[in-house]
């Protein structure tokens, strides 16, 4: 397990799935990947065969789990940020982005972030775009930290480092 090597089993178990995979949090979305992958690829041998979908290997599993359409339920998020930006200040969206990134494991955060920045970020109007998203992600990277968490763990990492004043 720590060495994270492939290691295969005595019997030949190639007809069936992986059955010995503990549960991750589903916080943790490259484990919870290469559990999905697990019970649904048949007969892998090596990490390869695990990301293998189609003749094309992912460089993650995360990314193997997407193509499978394992990790690709997202309306739900997009439509809770839809209705709580309509009667709620950006402040109390980037609270309810925090809570879903922590506890309900959205698939691809970044295209949530993408698809709903402009109801998340400030309404200052002397800001740049850029200055926003930076303010908006610095706010949600402090909520994530409270709970042990960051950006980098959800693929949100870059622009919040940028300074928000001039």
């Amino acid at each position: 397990m720590k060495t994270q090597k492939f290691i295969l089993r005595k019997r030949d178990l190639s007809g069936k799935i992986f059955g010995r995979i503990q549960a991750p949090q589903p916080r943790n979305l490259e484990l919870t990947a290469v559990r999905l992958l697990a019970h649904h690829v048949c007969g892998p041998t090596s990490w390869q065969d695990l990301r293998t979908y189609k003749n094309v290997v992912y460089p993650t599993c995360l990314q193997a789990a997407r193509a499978r359409r394992l990790m690709n339920g997202e309306q739900e998020w997009n439509d809770l940020l839809t209705e709580i930006a309509g009667y709620e200040s950006p402040i109390e969206s980037r609270r309810m982005f925090a809570s879903i990134l922590l506890h309900c494991a959205p698939a691809n955060p970044k295209d949530l972030w993408d698809s709903h920045w402009e109801t998340l970020v400030s309404n200052k109007t002397s800001w740049s775009d850029s200055q926003k998203k930076a303010h908006a992600l610095r706010h949600i990277n402090f909520l994530l930290q409270r709970h042990g968490m960051n950006l980098d763990q959800f693929e949100l990492e870059g622009d919040y480092e940028k300074k928000i004043y001039l």
